[in-house]
Order: structure tokens, then sequence, then C-alpha cells
């Protein structure tokens, strides 16, 4: 790990941890299939994300500096304590349904573009306030509602998907059913 270079101490911390980026590169490299259909232009923004340095500040001296060789530990790589990280985990169910709707239910028409960036805008909403709530609610019911949250997002995702077919998701996944 490198020294602080102000200091020379070693005790060094970094603010933002491997598995926030790739969480980010991920629904990077989604959003572009969301609306594109493919991947193909999604790759370098990825690159620029993946390879841009961390800012790292110094225990000691408070000093704050860059550095493009992160710290692979596994208190860096597995930092949960960040909201940025708690956001984009507690997002991931959401974006991981409205993929998987992409995947099966392709003919949206034109209300892919309105209704795309209004679902992620409702469920980011929900969860957004869902963890501002945590300092308000016992440890029990917040880990309860989180999953109660999730299952709401997950089902807002289904019910605000567009089809060209005018039936819901819901609708066409039942009717396919033996």
């Amino acid at each position: 790990m490198k020294p602080c270079p102000v200091c020379q101490s070693s005790d060094v911390k970094e603010t933002s941890s491997t598995i926030t980026r790739l969480f980010l590169c991920t629904y990077i490299l989604l959003a572009f299939y969301f609306f594109t259909g493919e991947i193909n232009s999604g790759y370098l923004l990825v690159l620029i994300l993946l390879f841009a340095p961390y800012m790292k500040i110094c225990s000691d001296c408070k000093k704050s500096f860059y550095s493009f060789i992160p710290n692979w530990s596994t208190a860096n790589l597995f930092r949960c304590g960040n909201e940025l990280n708690r956001y984009l985990l507690a997002m991931l169910p959401s974006v991981l349904t409205i993929t998987i709707l992409i995947i099966n239910f392709p003919y949206t028409g034109l209300g892919r573009i309105i209704y795309l960036p209004t679902i992620f805008l409702v469920n980011s909403t929900i969860i957004f306030f869902y963890l501002r709530s945590r300092r308000y609610l016992n440890k029990i019911i917040y880990h309860f509602s989180g999953a109660i949250i999730i299952i709401i997002t997950i089902v807002l995702s289904g019910l605000m998907y567009p089809q060209d077919s005018g039936k819901s998701i819901f609708e066409l996944i039942f009717s396919r059913a033996p």
C-alpha cells in the first residue's frame, strides 16, 4: 500500500470500495442495454470508471491524495458502511428485475424510453427514503421492512413495465403458465 506523501504514514483509508465501482460499472452497462439494446459503446465508460484514481485519506495528517492502485484488503473490498454501497445493493433486485423483463418481454415500443427512467426514479425514491429511515427504526423492524421494500420495488417494476399488447406483465406471465 502506498504511504501518505505528506507524513509517510501507512494508516491510509480509501474513500470508496471496489464493490461500489463494480456495481456502478454493471449499472452503466445495463443502462446502455436498456436503451440501445446493445452494450458495445458502454464498455468505454466502464473502463474509465474502473481505472479512475482512488481517493485516499491519511488518518494521521487528514490530507487526501489519489492513487491508481486500490487497497485490496477485504475491509475495503466489502465495505458496506458507505451510503452509496447500501443504495446500490438495495437497487440491485430492481435493476435485475428490469433486466429480466427486457430480455423476456422486449415488445415495449416507445414506452421503454419513458417508463424505464420512471421505474428507476420511483424505485430510487422508495429506497432513498427507506435508507434515510434507518436511524428512526428499530434494527429488527428496519431489516424486516427492507425485505418488504425490495418486494415492493420488484412488483412496481413489473406493474409499470410497458407492453405493446396493452396487457400487464403479470397477465402475460400467468397466461403463459400451464
